[in-house]
């Protein structure tokens, strides 16, 4: 069996990247709901009582304003930072909240907020990065494993 390599601390960041992973106080935090990020399978909301309950609820029963989504970014060699913009068709409809290179990919990534009135897998947008605009493609996330194989290794099927 194959044995998990080690690995230094400052790839997480890339990796996290690749599996869409939420990190706390850059893609989620007090300004987005839980349903903002896509994180509603985390909320038990047939809970009878916690903490926050009632806004909860409201949070479910309204509509949400943004979409955490993810994009693959074409061309140029800086990397997206957060607070990038996200334009469609010249018109900024969101940010960047967290990007940089996906070495397993081999591509730019981005993760970041976009009114959900724009939001469509494969729609195509740019991300102003330094100044200079960028083709970004919004993709599905995780970009990289998405049934998780590799993360659960060769027991898991």
């Amino acid at each position: 069996m194959k044995q998990a390599a080690t690995w230094g601390w400052s790839i997480s960041g890339p990796m996290r990247l690749e599996k869409g992973w939420h990190a706390w106080g850059a893609d989620i935090g007090t300004e987005y709901s839980l349903f903002d990020a896509g994180l509603e399978r985390f909320a038990r909301c047939d809970k009878p009582d916690f903490v926050g309950r009632d806004a909860v609820l409201r949070q479910r029963d309204a509509e949400a304003t943004w979409r955490f989504t993810g994009f693959v970014i074409e061309g140029g060699d800086a990397d997206p930072l957060a607070g990038d913009p996200i334009l469609r068709n010249g018109v900024c409809v969101g940010h960047v909240t967290s990007g940089g290179t996906g070495f397993r990919l081999a591509r730019r990534l981005a993760l970041g907020y976009v009114m959900r009135e724009h939001c469509e897998p494969d729609r195509e947008f740019e991300i102003e990065i330094l100044g200079e605009r960028r083709r970004a493609i919004a993709s599905p996330i995780p970009f990289y494993d998405p049934e998780n194989k590799r993360l659960r290794g060769p027991a898991a099927g």
